[in-house]
């Protein structure tokens, strides 16, 4: 990293983060249809990134069309459709807990197509993550059932995150930087 970049990849850190952080909030409080919010996540997305896209990777716009990066575009806009409608039925914080699924689910991904060791620090952590995620879900017991199914709309969409970066991974290794 050099010296000059630093300041404004802590100022697009925080950005980001703040983004992300606020989401859960702000599509619970939206009154539009799950898919039209992840609809409109997508195409801003899309109209903000492609600039940066196509000027880096002008030598190989074909790339793009290919089956991984069209893929992963599909799994993350069924995470954000899953997600999205998850607010629906269950709670912010449930959702926000089991998209914090996502690593569990990459591992998993990538212990049984990229054939990655199962390393005993990261299974025990996951397992933490996955017993405490659990724990904390259950809150309430009288209301717990009542949730189940916007929790299970978040587990989904968290194993679509994963989906996405188990595919973008695999197409970083064909990309020139």
């Amino acid at each position: 990293m050099q010296q000059g970049n630093t300041g404004k990849i802590y100022i697009l850190l925080f950005f980001g983060v703040t983004v992300i952080s606020t989401s859960g909030i702000l599509i619970s409080l939206s009154t539009a249809a799950p898919l039209i919010i992840a609809f409109y996540r997508m195409f801003f997305s899309v109209l903000i990134m492609t600039p940066f896209i196509f000027f880096r990777y002008k030598a190989h716009p074909g790339h793009f069309f290919k089956l991984k990066p069209l893929l992963a575009g599909a799994f993350l806009a069924i995470h954000f459709f899953l997600w999205n409608t998850a607010f629906e039925y269950t709670s912010i914080a449930n959702a926000v807990i089991f998209i914090a699924l996502q690593p569990f689910f990459t591992y998993l991904l990538e212990y049984f197509f990229a054939k990655e060791d199962l390393r005993p620090g990261i299974l025990s952590g996951l397992a933490f993550a996955l017993l405490g995620s659990i724990i904390i879900s259950i809150g309430d017991v009288n209301i717990l059932f009542s949730k189940v199914w916007g929790d299970i709309l978040a587990i989904l969409a968290a194993f679509f995150a994963a989906a996405y970066l188990f595919t973008g991974r695999s197409m970083r290794k064909e990309l020139e930087y």
